[in-house]
């Protein structure tokens, strides 16, 4: 944690799904953990929208920067370990419609070793609540 946490993050509230098992042979979902992460969400720049797929680039999509480890579908700095991805709660990026909650899409991890962080690309969900 730096000491500009508290100046240029806020708090946000991410809900992760725990992994899943198998109970005498029938599947059993994960159930969902909520914590509290300190992070700012920024809008992208055009070239960062233009490097989205596609198909995500008309979705309503933020960077995040935080301190704290986040998942998604894919991460490719935990040797291809496939998880359910965090779902950030952003209030103040809500829809007309009252739709906050956030996928984390890509993470870029920056581990210096001075001042470690994740910068995320989130984006709104297709359930939004």
């Amino acid at each position: 944690m730096s000491i500009f946490d508290d100046v240029f993050r806020k708090d946000y509230e991410v809900l992760r799904k725990t992994t899943g098992e198998y109970v005498e042979g029938h599947w059993n979902e994960g159930g969902e953990v909520l914590f509290i992460i300190k992070a700012s969400v920024q809008p992208l720049t055009s070239r960062e929208m233009d490097e989205l797929p596609e198909g995500r680039r008309k979705n309503q999509t933020y960077k995040l920067y935080t301190d704290t480890q986040l998942y998604t579908v894919r991460n490719e700095y935990q040797e291809g370990i496939a998880r359910n991805p965090d779902i950030i709660i952003v209030p103040e990026y809500a829809t007309a419609a009252g739709h906050e909650r956030f996928e984390v899409i890509r993470i870029f991890p920056f581990q210096s070793g001075i001042i470690n962080n994740y910068r995320c690309i989130i984006q709104l969900t297709e359930q939004g609540q």
